[in-house]
Formats: C-alpha cells, structure tokens, sequence
C-alpha cells in the first residue's frame, strides 16, 4: 500500500498504472516469487512542519501530473548530452 499526505491509500499497482496513464504508456509490473517486504509506506510531515512550516496540501496525483512532464524532460537532456 502508498499512503500519502492525505491518508490516500492505494496500492503500487495503482501507482505504477498512474504514472503510466500520465507518461502515456503503459508499464508492465513483474511479480516474483520471494519475500514480500514492507508492505506499506507512509509520509510523517512533522519533521517538514517543524522545521519548514510547511506541509502538502495538493494530492499526489496532482503533485505528479505537474511534475512529470519536467522531470521527462530532464531525463531527455541528460540522455542528449551522453
């Protein structure tokens, strides 16, 4: 499970789909026979409050939709300049 700022709760299949639906493809998920690991995440923004006063306020889908197409596009000139 992903839990983010607002309590959100989804699954890293979810993610993984979301962040496909918004690079425009399609990202397959692999699963393998193993341990299953931690199986959930959380964001404590105490710290973040405390010492920035600050704390999220948008969800995360927002916060990806915005931020995805400039992190695509630095990927795509550091991949230009090697």
């Amino acid at each position: 499970m992903l839990y983010t700022h607002n309590n959100y709760k989804g699954t890293f299949g979810f993610f993984n789909s979301y962040l496909g639906h918004i690079a425009g493809k399609r990202l397959a998920i692999s699963h393998v026979t193993g341990p299953t690991g931690v199986r959930g995440r959380n964001s404590d923004n105490r710290l973040i409050l405390e010492k920035l006063g600050w704390v999220p306020t948008r969800p995360l889908r927002e916060g990806l939709e915005k931020t995805y197409p400039w992190i695509e596009k630095q990927v795509l000139q550091s991949a230009e300049v090697k």
